[in-house]
């Protein structure tokens, strides 16, 4: 017979009767296992953050009370413009101390009629004519003066351009935007005077524009031009220079630095009236 080398067949009886005792004892007196009961879900109440949870949020600063709107002034009208000559003449005064220094123009306006001179000035510049008979208050009391140089030429002297510095000084003085006021209320009358003057379809700031443009269109030289004596009269040497009409000749007596101001001035003042051309 095969032997069985078993285990049990070498623990005696009673100590397997034992063990089988204890073991039974053992696993009759241990406490069951706890199944875990499943996590119930948070409700929506319990779930929602509480007040305390929330980020603080900053305090809202104080209401700033809306600034109330600024209404702009008014624009005032500018006055109406004069049709009556009289009344023109009335307020001329006023109007020229608004765009020359008063003390300068005291004596000019002490002259009579003085628009229909100003007229009488623009129509003899805007042909190319000599303005002399409408500004004989104007005329230099001292005489023409001239030297003669090493090329046998004759040139004013510098104290020939002194005999209208004083008018040039004050009319490049003129206040454009005072003239140009001035010239909006008057123009009524200046075009009234204008059609008088023979010109019935005209208006005058054609001819203020053009007798402008005559002004400007004066060649100035560099130097003062040569001249060449006939009698007491003295005359262009140049013949292009002596054919330039009597109006541009007169620009070009004032002296090589007047005649520069008077065209920068004039320029200045056709650009701020807005004349045609300009």
């Amino acid at each position: 017979m095969r032997k069985i080398n078993s285990l049990w067949f070498y623990i005696p009886p009673p100590v397997v009767a034992g063990l089988l005792i204890g073991a039974w004892q053992y696993w009759s007196r241990r406490p069951a296992e706890e199944v875990p009961e499943p996590e119930t879900p948070p409700s929506a109440a319990q779930s929602a953050a509480r007040p305390d949870d929330l980020p603080k949020l900053p305090s809202p600063s104080p209401a700033v009370p809306p600034v109330p709107a600024t209404v702009p002034a008014a624009a005032e009208a500018p006055p109406a413009p004069v049709r009556n000559l009289a009344e023109a003449t009335a307020l001329f005064p006023e109007l020229a101390n608004r765009i020359f220094p008063p003390e300068r123009i005291a004596a000019w306006l002490q002259e009579s009629d003085l628009l229909r001179r100003i007229v009488g000035v623009v129509d003899c510049l805007a042909n190319g004519a000599s303005p002399k008979g409408q500004m004989m208050f104007l005329a230099p009391k001292e005489p023409f003066q001239a030297e003669r140089g090493a090329d046998g030429y004759w040139r004013a002297t510098a104290a020939t351009s002194l005999r209208t510095r004083a008018m040039v000084e004050t009319f490049c003085l003129a206040n454009p935007q005072a003239m140009a006021a001035a010239y909006t209320r008057l123009e009524p009358v200046f075009d009234q005077l204008y059609r008088e003057a023979g010109y019935p379809d005209g208006r005058f700031r054609e001819a203020l524009a053009k007798a402008c443009q005559v002004v400007l269109a004066t060649p100035v030289p560099a130097e003062e031009a040569p001249l060449v004596q006939s009698g007491r009269m003295f005359f262009h040497a140049d013949p292009k220079w002596e054919a330039l009409p009597a109006a541009q000749k007169h620009v070009l007596r004032l002296g090589v630095r007047d005649a520069d101001r008077v065209q920068k001035k004039v320029r200045e003042l056709a650009q701020t009236l807005r004349l045609e051309g300009f």
